[in-house]
């Protein structure tokens, strides 16, 4: 068997990773469903899922340790470099703002995991090179690069608000912008696909002007 014959994509290939894409796509779904459910207030907060926990740097005042810092409400705090929030009984207001980061997150997977979903028929058939690829390559990569900007904002502000009703301070902001926070990788990536998404759509034109010309 030839190194060329081996590296076509056959309906084999096309069968698995639509598999795989629909499987993940339904466990993002299921993820997200539970992440609504849970920030409305439908099921009793566990501390085993986690979504009750708010990492924060230390305030200010207790650049060292959480000693002394006192919250307010059903809120306690752990850790020792780093503060963390634990909120006992949340209300709805606050559930919302302890998913609404991940909420974002599963939903941007979810998209990308669709549109490369719907992209899989046309290379089954050969036809990679379509303007509706196009469109969903491109929309690939805004999804990428704005996420990994969205959802540290995100947490940034939902993470003040809260600090701030727990500890009954002023709000303050902090974003995690870089490659600790994944932000700096993911928006290379975010421009890459760029790139590809620029190649499908020079493909696409060319098989056009090709078809013009038969």
């Amino acid at each position: 068997m030839s190194r060329r014959h081996v590296l076509l994509w056959s309906r084999t290939d096309s069968v698995i990773l639509t598999f795989v894409l629909a499987v993940f796509l339904a466990l993002q779904a299921l993820h997200g469903l539970f992440l609504v459910v849970w920030g409305l207030g439908l099921v009793r907060a566990d501390s085993r899922a986690g979504l009750d926990l708010l990492t924060r740097p230390l305030p200010s005042e207790a650049s060292t340790s959480v000693t002394g810092v006192v919250p307010h409400g059903n809120v306690t705090i752990e850790g020792v470099e780093r503060m963390v929030l634990v909120f006992h009984d949340p209300s709805v207001g606050e559930r919302l703002l302890l998913v609404a980061p991940a909420l974002l997150t599963t939903l941007a997977i979810g998209l990308v995991a669709y549109l490369l979903l719907r992209m899989l028929p046309s290379l089954r058939e050969g036809d990679p090179f379509s303007p509706a690829n196009v469109r969903r390559a491109y929309t690939v990569a805004l999804t990428v690069i704005t996420g990994s900007l969205l959802v540290p904002a995100c947490a940034g502000v939902t993470g003040a608000v809260l600090e701030s009703r727990a500890l009954g301070t002023d709000p303050s902001l902090t974003f995690t912008f870089g490659l600790e926070g994944g932000t700096v990788p993911l928006v290379l990536v975010g421009l890459i696909l760029a790139a590809l998404a620029e190649i499908f759509r020079r493909g696409a034109r060319l098989r056009h002007d090709v078809e013009g010309l038969v």
